[in-house]
């Protein structure tokens, strides 16, 4: 789902910090 692509983005943009 476009939802959890999403989630994923800013799940990655968490894990970059």
């Amino acid at each position: 789902s476009r939802l959890s692509r999403a989630v994923k983005r800013f799940i990655h943009m968490e894990q970059d910090k």
